[in-house]
């Protein structure tokens, strides 16, 4: 249940954070940074199951 909780704040938050990150920048620059975020996040994890 918690896991639920913490998945709904996150996704309801984005679309706040997301709205102040388009003001601030280029969406092509956004898109970048939120990529790079969840490569260094998912790789650590991606390579602990892959060896």
């Amino acid at each position: 249940m918690l896991y639920l909780l913490i998945a709904a704040f996150f996704w309801g938050t984005s679309f706040i954070a997301g709205k102040f990150a388009y003001t601030m920048a280029d969406p092509a620059l956004v898109v970048l940074f939120r990529l790079i975020i969840a490569s260094s996040i998912m790789l650590p994890i991606s390579l602990r199951y892959w060896q």
